[in-house]
């Protein structure tokens, strides 16, 4: 597990970024390394749960994952030594960004893990483009994904999908799920928590969950 996990990290670290799509797992980034450090242990952990679904949203934002590396996940978050080990495996970050005093969290982060608190079944997130699409050069913003950068993630998606073999796939939005559908992945459709979403996203995923197929 831990040999393919390494090896798909090193795989989404070397797609090249653009001035409009941001790879913050890149071997050209300098603070990237601790981000990849910390999808390496949240992918391992998550996998290891044996996730019985996957989440797939539509692109990760500024304020969360393009931070950590670590799906719907703020530094505030990573910063909860609870939280760390719940979604990492580890009391804390093997290493923090020093840049920032205060950890910066993520309404959707907030949202999302909240849930699956309440919730308690192994979830494995991730997005259907898991790099940053931004505005020209200013990676402080977020914008929808091009059909081409649909494409250039969703290669991942598979070779996830492939290594999880989830009972059910869930699209987070209507991006995600029509990118999942163009990929030939059958996937049920339920609403993303932002924007005043959070109780019709809880109820989508407990509905999501209660009707999995038996084990």
């Amino acid at each position: 597990m831990t040999q393919w996990v390494t090896r798909y990290v090193c795989d989404l670290a070397s797609v090249p970024s653009s001035d409009v799509l941001t790879n913050f797992y890149s071997y050209r980034d300098l603070d990237s390394a601790r981000r990849r450090i910390n999808l390496e242990l949240y992918l391992s952990a998550a996998l290891a749960r044996k996730p019985r679904l996957v989440l797939v949203g539509e692109a990760p934002g500024y304020r969360g994952t393009r931070r950590t590396g670590v799906p719907f996940t703020s530094e505030r978050q990573l910063a909860d030594p609870v939280r760390c080990l719940q979604i990492l495996g580890c009391t804390t970050p093997p290493e923090k960004d020093s840049s920032r005093e205060v950890a910066r969290s993520e309404a959707t982060s907030t949202v999302m893990w909240r849930t699956l608190d309440e919730l308690r079944t192994p979830v494995l997130l991730w997005a259907a483009v898991p790099f940053h699409p931004h505005r020209a050069l200013q990676p402080a913003s977020n914008r929808r994904p091009s059909s081409h950068e649909i494409e250039l993630g969703l290669r991942f998606v598979h070779q996830l999908l492939r290594k999880a073999c989830p009972a059910r796939v869930v699209a987070l939005g209507a991006v995600a799920q029509i990118a999942l559908q163009h990929a030939g992945i059958d996937a049920v459709r339920i609403r993303h928590p932002a924007r005043g979403g959070a109780t019709e996203f809880r109820r989508g995923l407990i509905e999501a969950i209660r009707t999995l197929p038996p084990k």
